[in-house]
């Protein structure tokens, strides 16, 4: 399934020339749309055989760490889980590809907006990286950082990051317990990115985590970032607060974003066209800070939940 994230705008292919001045040139504005396959009901974030598997490692971690069992009723609230980093200086770097499912029922959905940015039986929320998701994961742009302080009670590394499609495959995560029990699951990661503190080591607020990545069952690079109150699936949390969100009454967001951000995302200037290869093949941006000289230029903008 493709879905529009961004919309491109060239602004303009301009000539420019020693003769500039006497305006002689006409501009070919243009626009576009970027593209990426999102995970679906046929190929989830997470299987529930997975699920299952992640049950198992986090109850044997916890009895060997011998953390003890805590109230369902959750304190903790998280910040952002992403930021950028090694130079991306971007004005903005994601889109929020799918929410949490809270329609139960099979073949419906339902977001926490009461919209239908989700897929059915979505338990998390997929965080794309764009524009070039690929140039960032090669180029470690993007980072994954803990939302809120804890210990890691599983942690997987190792696996294959350049997928695009709906598999059975493992991802590379990161599953972090906090003070009062619930849990935070971080999918999908970069192939030997991630921390290297291990099982019952604790992490703060904006430690590094690891390198978005498209590992596991993932059809581009993105974070699912997953919420239980407990150490079991069926203790699912959505942390964003709105009307249609049957599982938790209010955010768990120390600052909620909004439903939709429209928004600048990315500008540049190309000489020649960027280059968006299909899937896993890593993109080139091609945009330059300085022209010198004659010929054209392109003025690109990424813009982010366009409105009419």
């Amino acid at each position: 399934m493709k879905k529009t994230i961004y919309t491109i705008v060239v602004l303009a292919l301009i000539s420019l020339s020693a003769k500039a001045q006497n305006n002689n040139y006409e501009p070919n504005e243009k626009g576009g749309s970027y593209n990426i396959a999102i995970n679906n009901a046929n190929n989830p974030c997470i299987t529930q055989e997975q699920y299952k598997s992640i049950e198992n490692g986090i109850a044997k971690n916890r009895r060997q760490l011998g953390l003890k069992n805590k109230s369902a009723t959750m304190t903790t609230h998280f910040d952002w889980p992403l930021a950028p980093i090694n130079g991306l200086n971007d004005c903005s770097y994601y889109y929020l590809a799918a929410y949490v499912d809270e329609d139960a029922t099979a073949g419906n959905i339902k977001d926490y907006n009461c919209g239908t940015n989700t897929y059915d039986g979505h338990r998390g929320n997929d965080i794309a990286s764009l524009p070039y998701p690929f140039y960032k994961m090669d180029n470690n742009q993007l980072s994954v950082i803990a939302a809120a302080p804890g210990i890691i009670v599983n942690k997987v590394e190792g696996n294959f990051d350049k997928n695009c499609a709906g598999n059975g495959l493992t991802a590379n995560y990161i599953i972090v317990q906090h003070a009062d029990g619930s849990v935070a699951l971080y999918w999908h990661m970069k192939k030997n990115s991630l921390t290297s503190k291990t099982v019952g080591q604790s992490v703060v607020t904006g430690e590094f985590l690891g390198i978005v990545g498209s590992s596991g069952s993932s059809s581009a690079p993105h974070l699912h970032f997953e919420v239980w109150s407990g150490t079991t699936a069926n203790t699912l949390q959505d942390v964003y607060s709105g009307f249609c969100n049957s599982l938790n009454a209010s955010t768990l967001w120390n600052t909620q974003k909004p439903y939709t951000e429209p928004a600048i995302v990315k500008t540049q200037i190309n000489l020649i066209a960027p280059v968006l290869p299909t899937c896993p093949a890593t993109e080139t941006p091609n945009d330059v800070s300085c022209f010198v000289g004659t010929g054209s230029a392109r003025f690109y903008i990424f813009m982010r939940n366009t409105l009419p």
